[in-house]
């Protein structure tokens, strides 16, 4: 377990205050008159600056929106333990699965993501962090999970409360028949229901639920209009610039969006050992163990149901649900569709979409801080 007493130099708590105040938007904190520095106060009674700097601002102005959203913060500092260099957002989850890899390395899949990540063998504490990542009860307790923007793990401890924190009711048995009725049922249900839907389009009383793929092109701009600016990334923007992890906040923003215009959209899940390119990672891809995306039913001229995934983290337009799945490098994965109202394995439905902005806002954050960093913000002209 990483310990403030081995490595002085970072802080991973809740922001409690921050002198002297700061006024939205923050722009130029460190203005002629404005103050030379500005300290941040932590729930643990640690205490750090922001000096001026080229990310000042950037800094700021996260350290103020998770102090708002109660939500904890890795903060890096300077050799001599005063200044804030750096920041980075801990993932509050569970640990599901820990693996070796053939090269010496660890890979930890966290119930809270869809990304793979990793625990490097030349990390100083890479001991103390499998220790705690391996655990017996890291299944069942919540811990503040740190990484870099490799994905690559540095800080592991308990949870300490504070964050929205997901319904993990959803592990219960009752939760367990549901699923099981939804895989099993609700397949069967679609097929009946669309080719009904069919048969009785040609009677105006009846509205079919799939549309047609110039609407189904409408809508994908519809959702990919919502994009995020890497620099600034506002809300309610949807991150699609940040595709390493968030896929469900996204998939839900995009189906409220659609419902919202008039249509009937679902969802697809894959399950893998996934690969995707993208030019939105500085390393030109991105790892999946799985991910999500809002579909729609596309019904060509003899009444063809046709699956289109909507996915703009990916593609620049609808694609079928084959395509989708042949761009992200698992020819053995696996796929299921649910409705749109499923969220996530670890929280069953979001209907006040409450979770779905907590995590959207976790994910502009990590764009932004990604965009002020070596690599400058996506996508990356060498990929």
């Amino acid at each position: 377990m990483a310990d403030k007493a081995s490595k002085p130099h970072f802080i991973v708590d809740y922001v409690v205050d921050i002198e002297p105040g700061l006024e939205r938007p923050i722009e130029a904190p460190f203005s002629k008159d404005g103050p030379d520095t500005y300290t941040v106060k932590f729930a643990g009674g640690d205490e750090a600056v922001v000096t001026q700097s080229e990310n000042a601002a950037l800094y700021l102005d996260v350290l103020d929106g998770l102090r708002r959203a109660k939500q904890p913060v890795y903060a890096a500092l300077d050799d001599a333990g005063e200044a804030i260099v750096g920041i980075q957002l801990p993932i509050v989850t569970r640990v599901l699965v820990v693996t070796a890899t053939l090269e010496g390395d660890v890979e930890v899949t966290l119930e809270k993501s869809h990304a793979r990540h990793y625990l490097r063998r030349d990390n100083p504490e890479f001991e103390n962090l499998l220790t705690a990542l391996s655990d017996e009860t890291a299944t069942d307790s919540l811990l503040f999970v740190t990484e870099n923007d490799d994905h690559e793990i540095i800080d592991v401890r308990p949870f300490r409360g504070g964050a929205l924190i997901p319904d993990f009711t959803y592990r219960s048995p009752a939760r367990r028949v549901l699923k099981w009725v939804r895989d099993r049922i609700y397949p069967v249900y679609r097929w009946l229901r669309y080719w009904l839907f069919c048969w009785l389009r040609r009677f105006p009383i009846f509205k079919d639920p799939c549309v047609s793929l110039r609407r189904a092109q409408q809508l994908f701009a519809l959702v990919a209009l919502k994009n995020c600016p890497p620099l600034t990334a506002p809300a309610p923007c949807i991150p699609f610039m940040y595709p390493d992890d968030g896929c469900w906040a996204r998939a839900h923003e995009m189906c409220r969006l659609m419902v919202a215009d008039g249509a009937a959209p679902e969802k697809v899940w894959i399950y893998g050992g996934l690969r995707a390119a993208s030019k939105n990672n500085p390393n030109c891809q991105v790892l999946w163990g799985w991910h999500v995306a809002p579909t729609l039913c596309v019904r060509d001229h003899y009444c063809r149901r046709i699956t289109y995934v909507i996915d703009p983290s990916l593609f620049p337009g609808p694609v079928t649900k084959a395509v989708w799945a042949g761009a992200q490098g698992d020819p053995v994965a696996t796929l299921r569709d649910s409705p749109w109202t499923e969220y996530s394995s670890w929280q069953a439905t979001d209907p006040t979409f409450v979770h779905t902005n907590a995590d959207l806002a976790t994910y502009r954050d990590r764009l932004r801080l990604r965009s002020a960093g070596a690599h400058g913000p996506p996508p990356y002209a060498h990929c």
